[in-house]
């Protein structure tokens, strides 16, 4: 929160990926860091469409952050309804993601869909 310029109506949180459920996924394939849950598809995620955006990019201001040593790799809105659901109802929880956007980099993958079908099947064999 320090070190953020948080925007005064989000009020972050933290959730832990569930270490056991994360731990079957640990390999030389994977770069395991911590993904950040954007409080909306559009804006918040530093994307503009026909409006200019009302703040700063959040997702730049993440760039070289660390929390507790690690690293954060992904920024996407997607993981915070099934961290706060797995918890709510007592379930474990983690996420893959497949990197489909460099936005330091402003670089996207077009056709992500063999590397999609890759991960899927990566994560089918160790469930």
């Amino acid at each position: 929160m320090k070190k953020i310029k948080w925007p005064a109506h989000v009020s972050p949180y933290v959730c832990f990926a569930d270490e056991e459920l994360s731990g079957r996924f640990r390999s030389q394939e994977v770069y395991e860091g911590l993904t950040l849950c954007a409080p909306g598809f559009y804006g918040p995620q530093g994307r503009e469409l026909r409006i200019t955006l009302a703040g700063q990019n959040l997702a730049d201001q993440f760039e070289n952050q660390h929390f507790l040593d690690v690293d954060v790799l992904n920024f996407e809105m997607e993981s915070s309804a099934l961290f706060f659901l797995s918890e709510a109802l007592g379930h474990a929880a983690t996420t893959l993601c497949l990197g489909i956007a460099n936005r330091p980099e402003r670089t996207f993958s077009e056709n992500y869909k063999k590397e999609m079908e890759a991960l899927i099947g990566y994560v089918m064999e160790r469930i």
